[in-house]
C-alpha cells in the first residue's frame, strides 16, 4: 500500500505544481513582437566639414527614412612654393546639399544620397615666373565647371542623452572638374607661353571630378 501511495504522490505532483502556477494565456500578449526604439524627430547640428564650418537641419520620419539639409561655408588659404616659384592662393568653400537617409537596421547608421550646390572656387598667384628672359608674375581664376555635385555618403547619429546628439558623415561629391584660367603681369608674354606654365595645375584641376566629403557636428534633437 505504502508504494501505490508513493507512486500515485509522484504521478499527481507535476499537476500540483502545474496548478500552483499563473498561466497568462493572453494570446496578444505572449506574441507581440517587440518594436524597435523610436528615433523618429526634428534635429539641428552645428559642426565643421569639407564645406566649412556646417550647420544641417534633419528630420527622421521614422526608424527606417530621414531627411536632411547641410548648409557650410569657409575659407581656405595657402602661402608657399610650388613648382620652383612662390605661390599664394585662396580658396572659397561651400555649398547646401538635400540629401535622403535611409536607416537600413532602424538605428543609427544611415546611408545617404542626395545632391549638393557647391560653390568652390580659387584665385591664385604665382610669383617671378620665368618666361625665357623676363620675369612676370601670374594670376589665375579655379572655378567649377558645374555646380551641382550628386552625392553619396556613409554616416552615423548617436544620441547623449535625451536631446543632444552626435552626427558624422563620410563620402564623395560627383562634379564636373574645375577650370582654370590664367594671366600674367607684364603683357609680354603669349596666350600660349602662359598656359605652359600653368599645364600641370590645369590638368590636376580638370581632374578633380570626385570630391571627398567628411563631416562632423553635434546637436539637439526635438
Amino acid at each position: 500500500m505504502k508504494s501505490i501511495a508513493l507512486i500515485a504522490a509522484l504521478a499527481l505532483a507535476p499537476q500540483a505544481l502545474l496548478a500552483s502556477e499563473t498561466i497568462d494565456l493572453d494570446g496578444t500578449e505572449a506574441f507581440s513582437p517587440t518594436l524597435e526604439a523610436d528615433h523618429s524627430g526634428l534635429s539641428f547640428t552645428a559642426g565643421a566639414s569639407t564645406l566649412g564650418a556646417t550647420l544641417e537641419a534633419g528630420y527622421r520620419f521614422n526608424n527606417r527614412f530621414g531627411v536632411r539639409v547641410p548648409f557650410g561655408s569657409g575659407d581656405l588659404s595657402y602661402d608657399g612654393g610650388y613648382d620652383g616659384n612662390d605661390f599664394e592662393i585662396d580658396a572659397q568653400l561651400g555649398g547646401v546639399g538635400v540629401l535622403a537617409d535611409f536607416y537600413p537596421f532602424g538605428g543609427g547608421l544611415r546611408l545617404s544620397g542626395g545632391a549638393f550646390h557647391t560653390d568652390y572656387q580659387a584665385d591664385f598667384v604665382a610669383r617671378d615666373v620665368d618666361f625665357g628672359g623676363y620675369q612676370a608674375d601670374v594670376y589665375g581664376e579655379v572655378r567649377q565647371k558645374e555646380d551641382i555635385a550628386p552625392a553619396v555618403l556613409l554616416g552615423y547619429d548617436g544620441k547623449i542623452g535625451k536631446h543632444f546628439v552626435v552626427s558624422a558623415d563620410i563620402g564623395a561629391l560627383f562634379g564636373k572638374g574645375f577650370d582654370v584660367s590664367a594671366s600674367e603681369s607684364s603683357g609680354q608674354a603669349s596666350q600660349g607661353q602662359i598656359d605652359a606654365e600653368i599645364e600641370e595645375f590645369r590638368d590636376l584641376a580638370e581632374k578633380a571630378k570626385t570630391l571627398p566629403f567628411v563631416r562632423f557636428s553635434i546637436g539637439m534633437k526635438f
